[in-house]
């Protein structure tokens, strides 16, 4: 089977599974969706954001501390729908331990009614913000086959199983049928990388690098800034330098061309060449000390402790009537 129809096949089974978590799961049961839909719901109305204040934290709670865009983005999904029937919907269980199991099984976090349908008022709501959180998963996994695409571009077996690892994840679908900003911030993660990569293969290779090329990895990584804090961990990503390299003379078998192999270790050196000097160095000094220190806490782990060293515990009546030295003495006399 051809790799273009291995990729259809697990987006298409990604995108199933995902639609069935985001069906089957009962509404504010996945994870912190209890949270992650009112401060949905707070935009939708057409309100501020909220101000956190530890008295009054609100049925967001911790969320709205959260970047917003991610929220934003299913306000705009979802304002024109009628959610007056948030407090009956959302009727939280008094009897829950959250995260605890008990003896008497009572888990759910919120008390569901039966007879509510899921295609109205806040049930409605909460539907379509899960399965436009699927979409953003399946993206997800788009984007890291064609980043495994570009670290192994020799390697397609890499870049499907990559794919698939990250597509059959069982956390990774349940959270992606769910209410949560990883759905955003993930794809935006695995797209800034892939722009990075791409733009230092462009440089490696002689290619222009322009400033659409910057400015487009400026927006994806400053949209996942305003989707979750762990995404700013892709600024010290952006601050390398892709250094361009001379092409080998005719006749002397440039790396790229000469075979597969080669071309990884080509790839491997665009990696580390985007790295600049300084970087590298600080990079090489933290390595040097740390590595000392840890030879120095192995060392004095196996080596014996002098005896002299040693320590030892004496009573204290015993320290009392300990004898005074000679020298003492001669000096009383």
């Amino acid at each position: 089977m051809r790799e273009k129809h291995l990729l259809i096949l697990i987006l298409l089974a990604f995108t199933l599974l995902g639609i069935v978590y985001a069906l089957t799961t009962p509404p504010f049961e996945a994870s912190d969706e209890l949270w992650h839909y009112p401060m949905v719901r707070h935009l939708a109305d057409g309100n501020p954001l909220p101000v956190q204040d530890p008295q009054n934290v609100g049925p967001w709670k911790q969320e709205a501390s959260q970047p917003p865009l991610y929220y934003y983005l299913g306000a705009a999904l979802t304002f024109w729908i009628d959610t007056g029937d948030m407090p009956q919907v959302r009727w939280l269980n008094p009897h829950v331990d959250n995260g605890v199991i008990t003896a008497d099984g009572n888990i759910n976090l919120a008390v569901h009614d039966p007879a509510a349908s899921r295609w109205q008022g806040a049930l409605l709501a909460v539907t379509l913000v899960r399965l436009a959180s699927v979409l953003l998963g399946l993206a997800t996994v788009v984007l890291t086959y064609y980043l495994a695409r570009a670290a192994a571009p020799h390697r397609p077996e890499i870049a499907l199983g990559a794919a698939a690892l990250n597509a059959f994840t069982p956390m990774f679908l349940f959270i992606s049928g769910a209410v949560n900003n990883d759905n955003l911030a993930l794809p935006l993660t695995a797209l800034g990388v892939w722009l990075m990569v791409r733009t230092v293969r462009r440089a490696r290779q002689n290619q222009p690098v322009t400033g659409r090329d910057w400015l487009l990895l400026g927006v994806v990584v400053g949209a996942a800034a305003l989707t979750k804090e762990g995404t700013l961990a892709l600024l010290p990503l952006t601050g390398g330098r892709p250094r361009t390299t001379r092409r080998a003379p005719a006749g002397t078998g440039s790396p790229s061309r000469s075979s597969p192999r080669a071309g990884r270790r080509s790839s491997t050196a665009t990696v580390e060449s985007w790295v600049e000097p300084a970087t590298r160095a600080r990079v090489n000094t933290t390595r040097i000390i740390a590595g000392s220190a840890t030879e120095a806490i192995i060392t004095s782990r196996l080596a014996p402790i002098p005896p002299k060293l040693v320590p030892m515990s004496m009573p204290a009546r015993a320290r009392k009537k300990r004898a005074v030295p000679s020298s003492a003495m001669m000096t009383s006399r």
